[in-house]
């Protein structure tokens, strides 16, 4: 009876604006597989700097100061569910 009652609710997610949610809404993106950051060529350049920030034991403070700071801007590029 419950599955029965789950299936007449429509799904809905946290902004959805339309009412739609959840697989309906997964399943209508068209962009949900887009990403800017699906080459690795972001990830790899900051691997660099991050390693090489490691190497030279923090002392060049141009190369911590770019490694933080594309590691800050990174992490706030990500979508709410990590991608």
């Amino acid at each position: 009876m419950a599955q029965e009652a789950a299936r007449e609710r429509p799904a809905t997610g946290p902004g959805d604006g339309d009412g739609r949610g959840g697989r309906e809404a997964f399943e209508d993106n068209s962009d949900r597989d887009a990403t800017t950051l699906d080459d690795g060529i972001t990830q790899s350049a900051l691997t660099f700097l991050i390693r090489v920030d490691a190497a030279l034991a923090g002392s060049d403070p141009a190369i911590r100061e770019a490694a933080e700071y594309g590691l800050a801007k990174l992490i706030k590029a990500q979508y709410p569910n990590g991608a």
